[in-house]
């Protein structure tokens, strides 16, 4: 793993995105690397904490739209917490599709 890290949240202004982005702010390393720069992504504008001990970039983005998760990870996120796609009141969305999760470990090498 590098000397530190890029972090990728989406789902970023709920409100796991934002306890885990305020944690993340108090305690700026994952698998004891030092988080380099954060980048925060949801449908609608997530809050950029003034306090961040490392660079925070934040954009609005609809991952369900073709090319949107391409460009969120343009970057190469060294970390990625995919907290999007909570919201289960849009009509016409069959339930098994209405929530995605995905673990990620963020403290080894991929294999």
């Amino acid at each position: 793993m590098s000397d530190s890290l890029h972090v990728l949240i989406t789902g970023a202004a709920g409100m796991i995105g934002r306890k885990l982005l305020a944690r993340l702010v108090r305690e700026p390393r994952l698998g004891g690397v030092p988080v380099e720069r954060m980048t925060l992504l949801d449908v609608v504008e997530p809050q950029v904490p003034k306090s961040a001990p490392f660079k925070v970039s934040s954009r609005t983005g609809d991952l369900s739209l073709p090319g949107e998760a391409s460009a969120a990870v343009a970057d190469m996120p060294g970390c990625i917490f995919h907290l999007a796609g909570g919201d289960r009141s849009r009509k016409g969305i069959p339930r098994q599709h209405r929530r995605y999760a995905l673990s990620v470990r963020c403290d080894q090498e991929p294999q």
